[in-house]
């Protein structure tokens, strides 16, 4: 009887075993901690924690943030020197919800149908024929990758006479790996140069970016693979705007940019036409210096963000992170999306009104 019992118990292992192996193994829940600071002149400005969690379809972000240093050196906006901000992402229930405790309230919107709501109509006023043309967001038209390339090679070009003289980028891999935190990390340097002196005079502004990535680690699988969904999530729900020249200003700009700065940037998330454009391993540590001229940085220093990872880990999350924090009240986000709207009607008669003050019939009695 025992012996029947003790194989009954191993068949359902087994066969729970098998189950587990056709499935495939159990997604694991990943948490980042990065602590953040910034420093001008070598005293601390402002400090921030942020940490980011996944867990299958879901992934949080949350900041607190001290900028108490900053409020008293004069800055404005004292009663937001500290607080806290999150952003969740739920991919199985179509949520995306963010809140702040000190408010305390939350918005909950559907994570698929944000987008197109919040799709901001340039032609409103402007032409109703544009306008109703582009009531579809599907069929507004977009220039291939290689259009976009050219367009930005062309402009890069074109501004070369001008930049040559005045700027310098400079990007490589580091050389060394180096073991941070108990990681593996690659180390790459991205180092811009302008000189904004005038009458023959050299005065450099100078950004360096010095960027650590971390190899391969466990969890990284689910991390990609969330990014790979928000992608598609985002990549169906349409462009941001419904015009087609707004749409296409920012990637030719882009495409204009130095291939120096294209590299720094898929170093730290890739390639945008990548499926898992976003991510493509774990931050380990991030600075960018700004150092003014010489006779500037006497009186002010250098500006310094830094960006380190204190902790790492794949373990189970703890109930209700993906949660709004009881007591929370909801905000709807239709009378903001309102105001939105009035705002951009008001901006386009203003434009309008300036315009006809500037090159058309006189005005004056209009005010």
């Amino acid at each position: 009887m025992k012996l029947q019992k003790r194989s009954l118990h191993g068949a359902l292992l087994a066969s729970v075993a098998l189950l587990g192996a056709v499935s495939g193994t159990a997604k694991a829940d990943v948490l980042w901690q990065h602590n953040g600071t910034v420093s001008v002149g070598g005293e601390k400005l402002g400090s921030f924690q942020m940490f980011n969690a996944w867990s299958a379809d879901k992934h949080k972000t949350t900041v607190n943030f001290d900028a108490t240093p900053l409020v008293q050196f004069g800055a404005s906006g004292a009663g937001m020197a500290k607080g806290t901000v999150a952003l969740i992402e739920r991919l199985d229930d179509d949520k995306l919800i963010a809140y702040s405790p000190q408010i305390p309230s939350y918005i909950e919107e559907p994570y698929s149908t944000l987008k197109p709501r919040l799709r901001f109509n340039l032609w409103e006023g402007i032409d109703d024929e544009l306008a109703k043309d582009s009531e579809n967001a599907a069929e507004i038209p977009q220039l291939t990758k290689a259009q976009r390339q050219r367009l930005g090679r062309e402009m890069r070009a074109s501004m070369s006479l001008l930049t040559r003289s005045i700027s310098r980028v400079y990007f490589r891999a580091l050389p060394n790996k180096r073991t941070i935190n108990g990681l593996e990390s690659q180390g790459y340097r991205f180092t811009s140069m302008v000189n904004v002196g005038t009458g023959g005079r050299q005065e450099w502004v100078r950004a360096s970016a010095e960027l650590w990535m971390a190899a391969p680690v466990d969890g990284d699988s689910e991390i990609a693979a969330f990014t790979k969904r928000a992608n598609d999530l985002k990549k169906a729900s349409g462009p941001l705007t419904v015009s087609m020249w707004s749409n296409e200003t920012l990637p030719i700009l882009w495409e204009a940019m130095p291939p120096e700065l294209h590299s720094f940037v898929e170093a730290l998330i890739g390639r945008v036409e990548n499926e898992d454009f976003g991510f493509i391993g774990t931050p380990v540590q991030f600075f960018v210096t700004l150092s003014p001229p010489p006779a500037q940085k006497m009186m002010i220093g250098d500006v310094r963000f830094a960006l380190e990872l204190k902790k790492r880990e794949v373990a189970p999350l703890r109930i209700g992170t993906f949660e709004v924090p009881e007591g929370f009240k909801r905000q709807p986000i239709e009378p903001a999306l309102q105001i939105m709207r009035n705002a951009q009607k008001q901006s386009v008669r203003i434009f309008e009104q300036i315009m006809k003050g500037q090159f058309g019939p006189s005005m004056s009695s209009e005010f």
